[in-house]
Protein backbone atom coordinates (compact mmCIF):
# COMPACT_ATOMS: atom_id res chain seq x y z
CA UNK A 1 0.00 0.00 0.00
CA UNK A 2 2.97 2.35 0.49
CA UNK A 3 3.73 2.40 -3.23
CA UNK A 4 0.07 3.03 -4.06
CA UNK A 5 0.02 6.01 -1.68
CA UNK A 6 3.20 7.40 -3.24
CA UNK A 7 1.63 7.27 -6.69
CA UNK A 8 -1.56 8.80 -5.30
CA UNK A 9 0.15 11.78 -3.65
CA UNK A 10 2.30 12.28 -6.77
CA UNK A 11 -0.89 12.53 -8.83
CA UNK A 12 -2.29 15.08 -6.36
CA UNK A 13 0.74 17.36 -6.78
CA UNK A 14 0.99 16.71 -10.51
CA UNK A 15 -2.72 17.42 -11.00
CA UNK A 16 -2.46 20.78 -9.23
CA UNK A 17 0.54 21.69 -11.38
CA UNK A 18 -1.36 20.76 -14.54
CA UNK A 19 -4.18 23.02 -13.39
CA UNK A 20 -1.82 26.00 -13.35
CA UNK A 21 -0.85 25.66 -17.02
CA UNK A 22 -4.02 24.32 -18.66
CA UNK A 23 -5.10 27.83 -19.67
CA UNK A 24 -2.06 27.96 -21.97
CA UNK A 25 -2.16 24.29 -23.02
CA UNK A 26 -5.81 23.18 -23.15
CA UNK A 27 -4.72 19.87 -24.69
CA UNK A 28 -3.57 18.89 -21.19
CA UNK A 29 -7.19 18.99 -20.02
CA UNK A 30 -7.75 15.32 -20.87
CA UNK A 31 -4.81 14.23 -18.70
CA UNK A 32 -6.06 16.39 -15.85
CA UNK A 33 -9.61 15.08 -16.12
CA UNK A 34 -8.47 11.45 -16.16
CA UNK A 35 -6.31 11.98 -13.07
CA UNK A 36 -9.16 13.67 -11.22
CA UNK A 37 -11.49 10.82 -12.07
CA UNK A 38 -9.60 8.41 -9.81
CA UNK A 39 -6.73 9.90 -7.79
CA UNK A 40 -8.82 10.89 -4.75
CA UNK A 41 -11.03 7.76 -4.93
CA UNK A 42 -7.72 5.87 -4.71
CA UNK A 43 -7.01 7.38 -1.28
CA UNK A 44 -10.46 6.44 0.01
CA UNK A 45 -10.05 2.88 -1.30
CA UNK A 46 -6.67 2.66 0.46
CA UNK A 47 -8.17 4.09 3.64
CA UNK A 48 -10.86 1.41 3.58
CA UNK A 49 -8.25 -1.26 2.89
CA UNK A 50 -6.26 -0.27 5.99
CA UNK A 51 -9.29 0.39 8.22
CA UNK A 52 -9.34 -1.23 11.65
CA UNK A 53 -12.52 -1.46 13.72
CA UNK A 54 -10.46 -0.62 16.80
CA UNK A 55 -9.92 2.94 15.50
CA UNK A 56 -11.16 4.91 18.53
CA UNK A 57 -12.51 8.45 18.86
CA UNK A 58 -9.35 9.38 20.72
CA UNK A 59 -7.19 8.18 17.84
CA UNK A 60 -9.38 10.03 15.34
CA UNK A 61 -8.92 13.21 17.34
CA UNK A 62 -5.16 12.85 17.83
CA UNK A 63 -4.22 11.59 14.35
CA UNK A 64 -6.72 13.47 12.18
CA UNK A 65 -8.54 16.35 13.91
CA UNK A 66 -5.48 17.97 15.51
CA UNK A 67 -3.33 17.86 12.32
CA UNK A 68 -6.26 19.21 10.32
CA UNK A 69 -6.70 22.20 12.64
CA UNK A 70 -2.94 22.84 12.70
CA UNK A 71 -2.79 22.89 8.89
CA UNK A 72 -5.78 25.23 8.61
CA UNK A 73 -4.44 27.65 11.23
CA UNK A 74 -0.98 27.70 9.65
CA UNK A 75 -2.37 28.32 6.18
CA UNK A 76 -4.93 30.95 7.17
CA UNK A 77 -2.51 33.95 6.99
CA UNK A 78 -1.46 32.79 3.52
CA UNK A 79 -5.09 32.47 2.40
CA UNK A 80 -5.89 35.96 3.72
CA UNK A 81 -2.81 37.38 2.03
CA UNK A 82 -3.86 35.81 -1.27
CA UNK A 83 -7.37 37.30 -1.00
CA UNK A 84 -5.98 40.78 -0.28
CA UNK A 85 -3.41 40.43 -3.07
CA UNK A 86 -6.23 39.63 -5.51
CA UNK A 87 -8.09 42.81 -4.62
CA UNK A 88 -10.32 42.02 -1.63
CA UNK A 89 -10.38 44.46 1.27
CA UNK A 90 -9.12 43.14 4.58
CA UNK A 91 -12.19 43.26 6.82
CA UNK A 92 -14.02 41.45 9.60
CA UNK A 93 -16.29 39.79 7.02
CA UNK A 94 -13.30 38.43 5.11
CA UNK A 95 -11.71 37.16 8.32
CA UNK A 96 -14.92 35.44 9.49
CA UNK A 97 -15.43 33.78 6.10
CA UNK A 98 -11.84 32.54 6.18
CA UNK A 99 -12.23 31.13 9.70
CA UNK A 100 -15.50 29.43 8.71
CA UNK A 101 -13.73 28.02 5.66
CA UNK A 102 -11.13 26.45 7.92
CA UNK A 103 -13.79 24.96 10.19
CA UNK A 104 -16.05 23.69 7.42
CA UNK A 105 -13.27 22.38 5.21
CA UNK A 106 -15.14 22.85 1.93
CA UNK A 107 -12.70 23.11 -0.95
CA UNK A 108 -14.49 25.96 -2.72
CA UNK A 109 -16.15 29.31 -2.02
CA UNK A 110 -19.58 29.16 -0.38
CA UNK A 111 -22.05 31.87 0.63
CA UNK A 112 -20.63 31.91 4.14
CA UNK A 113 -17.02 30.79 3.77
CA UNK A 114 -13.80 30.86 1.78
CA UNK A 115 -11.58 27.76 1.60
CA UNK A 116 -8.50 27.89 3.75
CA UNK A 117 -6.00 25.17 2.81
CA UNK A 118 -8.15 23.92 -0.05
CA UNK A 119 -6.89 20.30 -0.42
CA UNK A 120 -7.56 19.62 3.28
CA UNK A 121 -11.18 18.83 2.39
CA UNK A 122 -9.89 15.27 2.09
CA UNK A 123 -8.96 15.18 5.78
CA UNK A 124 -12.44 16.36 6.78
CA UNK A 125 -13.96 13.51 4.76
CA UNK A 126 -11.61 10.94 6.31
CA UNK A 127 -12.53 12.20 9.79
CA UNK A 128 -16.23 11.80 8.99
CA UNK A 129 -15.84 8.35 7.47
CA UNK A 130 -13.68 7.05 10.32
CA UNK A 131 -16.20 8.42 12.81
CA UNK A 132 -19.13 6.90 10.90
CA UNK A 133 -17.63 3.42 10.81
CA UNK A 134 -16.53 3.62 14.41
CA UNK A 135 -20.23 3.99 15.25
CA UNK A 136 -21.76 1.82 12.51
CA UNK A 137 -20.39 -1.73 12.12
CA UNK A 138 -19.48 -2.76 8.59
CA UNK A 139 -21.54 -5.69 7.35
CA UNK A 140 -23.57 -6.51 4.25
CA UNK A 141 -26.70 -4.78 5.48
CA UNK A 142 -25.06 -1.53 6.63
CA UNK A 143 -22.81 -1.42 3.55
CA UNK A 144 -25.70 -1.88 1.13
CA UNK A 145 -27.87 0.62 3.01
CA UNK A 146 -25.15 3.29 3.15
CA UNK A 147 -24.30 2.91 -0.54
CA UNK A 148 -27.96 3.26 -1.55
CA UNK A 149 -28.54 6.23 0.79
CA UNK A 150 -25.38 8.09 -0.20
CA UNK A 151 -25.95 7.55 -3.93
CA UNK A 152 -29.58 8.65 -3.68
CA UNK A 153 -28.62 11.76 -1.74
CA UNK A 154 -25.96 12.67 -4.31
CA UNK A 155 -28.50 12.33 -7.12
CA UNK A 156 -31.02 14.51 -5.28
CA UNK A 157 -28.39 17.17 -4.60
CA UNK A 158 -27.24 17.07 -8.22
CA UNK A 159 -30.68 17.45 -9.76
CA UNK A 160 -31.64 20.19 -7.30
CA UNK A 161 -28.27 21.93 -7.73
CA UNK A 162 -27.51 21.91 -4.04
CA UNK A 163 -24.30 21.44 -2.05
CA UNK A 164 -23.87 20.42 1.56
CA UNK A 165 -21.56 22.26 3.91
CA UNK A 166 -18.77 20.54 5.83
CA UNK A 167 -17.92 18.30 2.84
CA UNK A 168 -20.86 16.02 3.70
CA UNK A 169 -21.74 15.47 0.04
CA UNK A 170 -18.14 14.57 -0.80
CA UNK A 171 -18.10 12.15 2.13
CA UNK A 172 -21.25 10.54 0.71
CA UNK A 173 -19.43 10.02 -2.57
CA UNK A 174 -16.42 8.57 -0.73
CA UNK A 175 -18.35 5.93 1.23
CA UNK A 176 -18.61 3.35 -1.61
CA UNK A 177 -14.90 3.73 -2.40
CA UNK A 178 -14.02 3.22 1.26
CA UNK A 179 -16.18 0.08 1.44
CA UNK A 180 -14.61 -1.31 -1.74
CA UNK A 181 -11.19 -1.03 -0.12
CA UNK A 182 -12.45 -2.61 3.10
CA UNK A 183 -13.90 -5.65 1.33
CA UNK A 184 -10.82 -6.07 -0.88
CA UNK A 185 -8.72 -6.35 2.29
CA UNK A 186 -11.24 -8.68 3.93
CA UNK A 187 -11.36 -11.00 0.93
CA UNK A 188 -7.54 -11.12 0.67
CA UNK A 189 -7.97 -11.38 -3.10
CA UNK A 190 -4.79 -9.45 -3.88
CA UNK A 191 -2.59 -12.15 -2.38
CA UNK A 192 -3.91 -14.66 -4.92
CA UNK A 193 -2.96 -12.65 -8.01
CA UNK A 194 0.15 -13.75 -9.90
CA UNK A 195 2.31 -11.62 -12.21
CA UNK A 196 0.33 -12.51 -15.36
CA UNK A 197 -3.01 -11.62 -13.76
CA UNK A 198 -1.50 -8.46 -12.29
CA UNK A 199 -0.49 -7.20 -15.76
CA UNK A 200 -3.81 -8.23 -17.30
CA UNK A 201 -5.86 -6.59 -14.52
CA UNK A 202 -3.81 -3.38 -14.76
CA UNK A 203 -4.45 -3.19 -18.50
CA UNK A 204 -8.17 -3.95 -18.18
CA UNK A 205 -8.59 -1.31 -15.47
CA UNK A 206 -6.83 1.28 -17.65
CA UNK A 207 -9.12 0.45 -20.58
CA UNK A 208 -12.19 0.68 -18.36
CA UNK A 209 -11.01 4.03 -16.96
CA UNK A 210 -10.54 5.51 -20.44
CA UNK A 211 -13.89 4.18 -21.68
CA UNK A 212 -15.68 5.68 -18.67
CA UNK A 213 -13.99 9.03 -19.22
CA UNK A 214 -14.96 9.12 -22.88
CA UNK A 215 -18.58 8.07 -22.27
CA UNK A 216 -19.33 9.67 -18.90
CA UNK A 217 -17.24 12.82 -19.09
CA UNK A 218 -15.07 14.48 -16.43
CA UNK A 219 -15.81 14.23 -12.71
CA UNK A 220 -14.11 14.99 -9.41
CA UNK A 221 -14.74 14.51 -5.71
CA UNK A 222 -14.28 18.09 -4.52
CA UNK A 223 -17.70 19.45 -5.19
CA UNK A 224 -18.58 16.75 -5.96
CA UNK A 225 -19.44 15.97 -9.60
CA UNK A 226 -19.99 12.63 -11.29
CA UNK A 227 -20.41 13.34 -15.00
CA UNK A 228 -23.41 11.98 -16.87
CA UNK A 229 -24.02 8.89 -14.75
CA UNK A 230 -23.11 8.30 -11.11
CA UNK A 231 -22.68 4.53 -11.51
CA UNK A 232 -20.28 4.99 -14.41
CA UNK A 233 -18.42 7.53 -12.30
CA UNK A 234 -17.94 4.94 -9.55
CA UNK A 235 -16.82 2.41 -12.16
CA UNK A 236 -14.21 4.88 -13.40
CA UNK A 237 -13.00 5.76 -9.90
CA UNK A 238 -12.73 2.11 -8.85
CA UNK A 239 -11.08 1.10 -12.14
CA UNK A 240 -8.44 3.82 -11.82
CA UNK A 241 -7.81 3.01 -8.17
CA UNK A 242 -7.46 -0.70 -8.85
CA UNK A 243 -5.19 0.06 -11.82
CA UNK A 244 -2.73 1.71 -9.43
CA UNK A 245 -3.05 -1.07 -6.85
CA UNK A 246 -2.52 -3.81 -9.46
CA UNK A 247 0.40 -1.86 -10.94
CA UNK A 248 2.32 -1.78 -7.65
CA UNK A 249 1.30 -5.29 -6.60
CA UNK A 250 4.38 -7.45 -5.90
CA UNK A 251 6.53 -4.35 -5.35
CA UNK A 252 8.41 -5.20 -2.17
CA UNK A 253 11.41 -2.99 -1.56
CA UNK A 254 10.83 0.52 -0.34
CA UNK A 255 13.45 2.82 1.14
CA UNK A 256 13.07 4.70 4.41
CA UNK A 257 12.78 8.03 2.55
CA UNK A 258 9.95 6.66 0.43
CA UNK A 259 8.25 5.36 3.57
CA UNK A 260 8.30 8.90 4.97
CA UNK A 261 6.44 10.10 1.87
CA UNK A 262 3.98 7.19 1.80
CA UNK A 263 3.10 7.34 5.49
CA UNK A 264 2.69 11.10 5.75
CA UNK A 265 0.32 11.84 2.88
CA UNK A 266 -1.98 13.91 5.11
CA UNK A 267 0.89 16.28 5.85
CA UNK A 268 1.88 16.33 2.17
CA UNK A 269 -1.60 17.48 1.23
CA UNK A 270 -0.90 20.59 3.30
CA UNK A 271 2.82 20.89 2.55
CA UNK A 272 2.63 20.82 -1.24
CA UNK A 273 -0.10 23.48 -1.25
CA UNK A 274 2.15 25.83 0.74
CA UNK A 275 5.07 25.16 -1.60
CA UNK A 276 2.97 25.80 -4.72
CA UNK A 277 1.65 29.02 -3.23
CA UNK A 278 5.14 30.31 -2.40
CA UNK A 279 6.54 29.44 -5.81
CA UNK A 280 3.55 31.00 -7.55
CA UNK A 281 3.86 34.15 -5.46
CA UNK A 282 7.52 34.67 -6.44
CA UNK A 283 6.68 34.16 -10.12
CA UNK A 284 8.26 30.76 -10.59
CA UNK A 285 5.42 29.46 -12.74
CA UNK A 286 5.86 32.30 -15.23
CA UNK A 287 8.86 30.39 -16.57
CA UNK A 288 6.49 27.85 -18.13
CA UNK A 289 5.03 30.54 -20.34
CA UNK A 290 8.23 30.31 -22.35
CA UNK A 291 7.54 26.67 -23.27
CA UNK A 292 5.09 26.04 -26.10
CA UNK A 293 5.37 22.25 -26.36
CA UNK A 294 2.74 20.60 -24.09
CA UNK A 295 4.78 17.39 -23.91
CA UNK A 296 7.73 19.24 -22.42
CA UNK A 297 5.42 21.12 -20.08
CA UNK A 298 3.96 17.81 -18.87
CA UNK A 299 7.39 16.30 -18.30
CA UNK A 300 8.65 19.37 -16.46
CA UNK A 301 5.61 19.41 -14.18
CA UNK A 302 6.00 15.69 -13.47
CA UNK A 303 9.64 16.26 -12.50
CA UNK A 304 8.67 19.23 -10.38
CA UNK A 305 6.00 17.17 -8.59
CA UNK A 306 8.67 14.60 -7.74
CA UNK A 307 10.97 17.34 -6.45
CA UNK A 308 8.20 18.74 -4.25
CA UNK A 309 7.71 15.31 -2.68
CA UNK A 310 11.42 14.77 -2.12
CA UNK A 311 11.80 18.24 -0.63
CA UNK A 312 9.35 17.22 2.09
CA UNK A 313 11.58 14.42 3.43
CA UNK A 314 13.83 16.59 5.68
CA UNK A 315 10.77 18.54 6.87
CA UNK A 316 8.92 15.34 7.76
CA UNK A 317 12.01 13.93 9.47
CA UNK A 318 12.35 17.07 11.60
CA UNK A 319 8.67 17.16 12.54
CA UNK A 320 8.72 13.45 13.31
CA UNK A 321 11.47 14.07 15.87
CA UNK A 322 10.20 17.32 17.37
CA UNK A 323 6.45 17.60 16.75
CA UNK A 324 5.02 14.21 15.64
CA UNK A 325 1.48 15.39 16.45
CA UNK A 326 1.66 17.66 13.39
CA UNK A 327 2.07 14.54 11.27
CA UNK A 328 -0.83 12.81 12.99
CA UNK A 329 1.50 10.63 15.05
CA UNK A 330 0.93 10.12 18.74
CA UNK A 331 4.62 9.58 19.44
CA UNK A 332 7.99 9.71 17.73
CA UNK A 333 8.43 6.74 15.37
Amino acid sequence: MDWAKIIGIFLVVFGHLLQITMWRHPELMDIWNIIYLFHMPLFFVLSGYMFKESYSFKKIFLTLVIPYMVYQVLFMPIALLLRVYNGERLSAVLFVKQVLGGLLGDGYDTLISYPDCLPCWFIICIIQIRTLFHIVPINRFTSTTLIILSTTLLLLLHYNRRDLYFCLDTTCMAIPYFLVGYYIAKSDILSRINLYRKCLCTLLCLIALLIVYKTNGPAQMNGPSFGNNILLNYLGGISGSMMVIFLVLKFKRISNSHKLIARNTLFLIFYHWVVLFVLGFVGFFNLWKLIDNPVWVTLIMAIYAILVLYSSIPVISLLNKKYPIVLGKRKVL
